[in-house]
This record gives C-alpha cells, sequence and structure tokens, in this order.
C-alpha cells in the first residue's frame, strides 16, 4: 500500500515537474497573470464580454500567425503582412460594392496566396533571403495598394459577414469560432503530420533535411504560399471587424506576428516550436495592446514596446538553451 503511495505521488511530482519545464506552460501562466493584473488596473476587462472582444481583436493576429509560425519554424519569416492584409481588405469591399462578395472574398485569398507563392519562388529558387524579399514585396504591394485605391478605398463591409464576425454563437463570437477553426487545423498540420516535421527539421538543418530526401525548396515555396493564404484569410476577419477599409489596416501586424510566435516559444532560428504556444502568444499583445491604449500610448510607442518585448524572450529564451546545454 505505501509502495502504490509513494508510486503516485511520485508520479505526480514527475508531471508536475514536467508540466513546469514546458515552455508552452509558461507562456499560458504569463498569459493568465497578465490578464488578472489588466483587471487590477482596468475592472471592466473582467467580464466574458471583454473577453469575446478581447479574444475577437486578437483572431486577426492569430490567423496572420498561424502562417508566420510555419515560416518561422523554417527559419525564415514574412514581412508582407501589412500591405498584403490591406490589398485583401479593400478587394473585399470593392468588390462587394459591385455586388460582388463572394467573388471578392475567394479574390483576396488568391492574391494573397500568390503573393506568398512569389515570395516563395524568390526564396527558394532564386536563394534571396527571407527578409530582403517578404520586405521588398511590401514596398511594391504599398504602391499596388496606393494605384488600385487612389488612395482612398472605397465600400464598406459585406453586411452579411460583418453580422457573422461580430455575432455570438454559443456565447463566442463568429470571428473566433473562424479562428478556433484554422486554428485547430494548423496545430493538427505542424504538430501530427509529416509536412510539420519536414518544416521542423528544414529550420534545425537546412543540408541535413536535404540530405535526408525532403525537397526543400518545394516545401519552403509551400509554406510561404500558405502563409500568403492566412494573410488573405485574415482580411476577411479584419473587414469584418473593422467595418470599412482604409490604408493602415494592416500597420503593425507584421512586428506583432513575429513577436506572437517568438512568446509562443517558437525559436527564431527556427527548428523549434508550435502553434499551441503562438495562441497564447497572440492574446498576450492582445491584452497588453489594450493595456497600452487604455493608458493612451500612441503608435510609435507600442511598436518600440512590442520590439522590447521580443528582445527580451530572445534573452530568456538564449540564456535557458544556455542553462540546458551545461
Amino acid at each position: 500500500m505505501a509502495d502504490n503511495t509513494s508510486a503516485k505521488k511520485a508520479s505526480g511530482n514527475s508531471f508536475l515537474k514536467k508540466l513546469w519545464s514546458s515552455q508552452v506552460f509558461k507562456v499560458y501562466l504569463i498569459m493568465i497573470l497578465l490578464y488578472v493584473a489588466a483587471c487590477i488596473v482596468q475592472p471592466n476587462y473582467l467580464s466574458w464580454d471583454y473577453i469575446n472582444t478581447l479574444a475577437l481583436m486578437a483572431s486577426i493576429l492569430g490567423i496572420i500567425a498561424i502562417g508566420q509560425t510555419m515560416v518561422i519554424l523554417t527559419g525564415g519569416i514574412d514581412m508582407t503582412i501589412q500591405y498584403s492584409l490591406t490589398l485583401g481588405v479593400c478587394l473585399i469591399t470593392a468588390f462587394d460594392q459591385d455586388g460582388k462578395t463572394i467573388q471578392g472574398m475567394i479574390l483576396a485569398v488568391v492574391i494573397c496566396t500568390i503573393i506568398g507563392f512569389i515570395n516563395g519562388l524568390g526564396i527558394s529558387l532564386i536563394g534571396i533571403p527571407a527578409i530582403i524579399m517578404t520586405n521588398a514585396m511590401n514596398y511594391i504591394l504599398k504602391s499596388v495598394v496606393n494605384l488600385y485605391t487612389t488612395g482612398t478605398p472605397r465600400g464598406v463591409a459585406p453586411v452579411a459577414w460583418k453580422n457573422f464576425i461580430l455575432t455570438s454563437y454559443l456565447g463566442i463570437k463568429g470571428g473566433v469560432w473562424f479562428w478556433g477553426l484554422l486554428a485547430a487545423i494548423a496545430i493538427f498540420l505542424i504538430s501530427k503530420t509529416n509536412y510539420g516535421r519536414k518544416l521542423v527539421a528544414i529550420g534545425a538543418n537546412r543540408s541535413v533535411a536535404n540530405y535526408s530526401g525532403i525537397n526543400t525548396k518545394r516545401v519552403l515555396i509551400s509554406v510561404y504560399t500558405l502563409s500568403g493564404m492566412f494573410i488573405g484569410f485574415a482580411s476577411w476577419v479584419a473587414i469584418g471587424y473593422r467595418g470599412r477599409p482604409f490604408l493602415s489596416v494592416g500597420d503593425g501586424y507584421d512586428l506583432m506576428s513575429v513577436a506572437s510566435v517568438v512568446l509562443g516559444a517558437t525559436s527564431i532560428m527556427g527548428g523549434k516550436g508550435n502553434y499551441t504556444g503562438t495562441i497564447a502568444g497572440c492574446l498576450i499583445l492582445q491584452i497588453v495592446t489594450a493595456l497600452l491604449t487604455t493608458i493612451q500610448i500612441e503608435e510609435a510607442g507600442k511598436k518600440v514596446i512590442y520590439g522590447v518585448i521580443i528582445l527580451v524572450v530572445l534573452l530568456v529564451y538564449s540564456l535557458s538553451e544556455r542553462k540546458k546545454k551545461r
């Protein structure tokens, strides 16, 4: 009897030790503590309505971060988010104004996917560094958006779609349900499939991945293509939530998506991580953003804080990895 009790106690201790050693668990713990602190600063945050709205606001970043997580797992980065998202939103409202809502929404995803595919070609086949290729593409898209909209985006969000995004079903807003569906697909794809294992292998060591029979060029093209596709899906939620298009709709999401992935315990160097942690990273950033807005910090100040968050997290993870190697 005593042996059984000791075995159960040892098993329980082992579970708690394993749980505490999990980076993802720590991220979720930080998220909860940060939310509690936010409720102390602003008691109105302590309500289901606020949590629901917070999750809806985070859903745009969350969907974008699916692609960014996959890209960073391979050791890359996608910086085309700002104007890919803006272009997608502008296409949806322009087509809706002409009575072609469904065509506009489909076209937004198709165009963003093509942009991602072009990024993948440049990075994989030509060998352009990801940060240069995607930043250059972002500048090109800025001009495309300005030419397409002539500086003034037209139209508003499709009414039916806006209602779906903002309406609660079983107590949860439609936009959050949409994020949840895509998140479930992403977690399965990254954690449970051979494709996800290839992403990790490429990020860990591209040369070894090549020698092991992985077609790294094909995988890299596909991962940037998927990143573009998820930006297109994010434009659906963005227009449903925002209600109308504007040229700054994509501002900040490039840096925030990287921050959410890094916060979620995915290595910025690639080869380690998952989307489960990124979800918590997105919610943490949304709580921080809400707090910064409450105390009236301007957009430039928010970007500085996001940058500091990335640097601090990278420093903490770097020190943690050094301790493990000792």
